[in-house]
């Protein structure tokens, strides 16, 4: 099978695009609260004015009370208006300072997030790159290792050395099958012409790193569909980058289904394109559910 060359060129794209959009997020972030600061000295400047109104009515109304006009009300009703209008600047300057303090406490939580996410996000790209790169030259990427389906697995005897795997927690009736073991002749996939399911190989690459990184070890340690639904929302993360889609996706009815030759070798039933996507990228296992040689 000839292997699907991926330009590294489109990963350091993506690479310095992530970097941009955290540049671009900070620069709003710093443009943001410049301008709120205006926005709160301008309102404390239109609090000492009124302040000053205030004195300057209640210097006149004592002038009026000292001399000797008996009616005052009219420097007394311009000192009542000043202090309307003192509290009412003071009553917006408490509520815009305790905004812009919510606003600058959350603003600056988010971009932590922000910055985690793109370091996140360039250390995966890097881990692509390399396994891209090495997949381009001929080898396997650098996850490509046994053990990079989990340390849990436990080996037991089977085809090529390998041989079928059990993880704690895999839902009944699937185990990890050695990709070497699954024929690819019948009904082969050549490449990105043949994903026209609205998923690409990206996608699925995507989910198989998901899958080892945390839904085999959720399922470990005793997490459910529940479990990974609350974790997606918790995240925002949703469609084909969730876990809710990747445990479905590989343990649901659409699961990959494989059938056991008296040969040892497995003949694909259903999932063709994540055994593809598994086998471009040097994964040893994808799980499946097994059906018994036939006579």
């Amino acid at each position: 099978m000839t292997k699907l060359v991926v330009d590294p060129q489109t990963l350091r794209a993506l690479q310095l695009t992530l970097k941009a959009t955290l540049a671009k997020a900070t620069d709003v972030h710093r443009s943001t609260l410049h301008e709120m600061r205006q926005v709160l000295s301008a309102i404390d400047g239109a609090v000492k004015v009124r302040q000053a109104k205030v004195l300057q009515c209640e210097i006149a109304l004592q002038a009026c009370q000292r001399g000797d006009r008996s009616d005052c009300s009219v420097e007394a009703g311009a000192l009542a208006e000043a202090q309307r209008r003192l509290a009412a600047a003071l009553s917006a300057k408490r509520k815009a300072s305790q905004a812009a303090s919510t606003f600058e406490s959350r603003s600056r939580a988010s971009l932590k997030r922000l910055e985690g996410i793109q370091a996140e996000g360039q250390r995966y790209l890097s881990f692509k790159l390399d396994k891209v790169i090495a997949v381009n030259a001929g080898g396997l990427g650098s996850s490509s290792a046994p053990a990079s389906a989990g340390s849990m697995l436990t080996s037991v005897p089977g085809v090529g050395g390998l041989g079928t795997h059990s993880v704690p927690g895999l839902p009944h009736g699937f185990t990890m099958v050695p990709v070497a073991d699954i024929d690819q002749t019948e009904n082969p996939i050549h490449g990105p012409q043949d994903f026209s399911k609205g998923y690409s190989i990206e996608d699925l690459d995507y989910a198989f790193d998901l899958l080892e990184s945390q839904v085999l070890p959720g399922l470990a340690s005793g997490s459910t569909s529940s479990s990974f639904a609350a974790a997606d929302q918790a995240n925002g993360s949703f469609g084909t980058r969730s876990l809710s889609d990747t445990f479905s996706g590989f343990f649901g009815g659409d699961a990959i289904r494989l059938e056991l030759r008296p040969d040892g070798s497995y003949s694909i039933t259903n999932g063709r394109h994540r055994v593809f996507v598994a086998s471009q990228f040097g994964r040893h296992y994808v799980p499946a559910r097994v059906t018994g040689s036939t006579p």
